[in-house]
């Protein structure tokens, strides 16, 4: 698969992990939800699309589709900066934000980024584009609501 297919892929995943997402809000989170829209969020934000619940700003969320299964580490990685931004959203208008994940086995889990993680450490940001280290928060995996298995 080149870089493109790759590339189309991935976007074709997040749709459907939105999918996902969208049924449990709607059926799942007892948060009275009649119609849920995503809004797509500016080129560089922590976060990927703004979430509308009955035609009202909720939340934010960041997509992310993993090339591993869910339980293959203990941990899994966000950017720190993705935490901090939503612990400003929550100080500012006390709207959180999520990080909705797909993984290689088909499970999609949910968590909220406003809650402190499990640890924060330097690290890798991506093999693939070289050797460049970012600070990451670091959340257990277990505590991932699981939307699908």
């Amino acid at each position: 698969m080149d870089q493109e297919e790759a590339y189309l892929s991935t976007l074709e995943n997040t749709e459907e992990v939105l999918k996902i997402y969208k049924d449990y809000l709607l059926n799942k989170a007892n948060i009275g939800a009649v119609k849920v829209e995503f809004r797509n969020g500016p080129q560089f934000a922590d976060y990927d699309r703004e979430v509308f619940v009955n035609e009202c700003f909720n939340h934010y969320v960041e997509v992310k589709i993993r090339t591993t299964p869910m339980f293959a580490f203990p941990k899994t990685k966000v950017p720190l900066r993705k935490h901090t931004f939503a612990e400003h959203s929550i100080a500012s208008s006390g709207k959180t934000s999520y990080f909705l994940c797909g993984f290689s086995d088909g499970m999609v889990g949910l968590l909220d980024l406003g809650e402190e993680p499990t640890s924060v450490e330097i690290m890798t940001a991506r093999y693939d584009r070289g050797v460049e280290r970012d600070l990451y928060a670091l959340y257990n995996i277990n505590r991932f609501i699981i939307l699908s298995s």
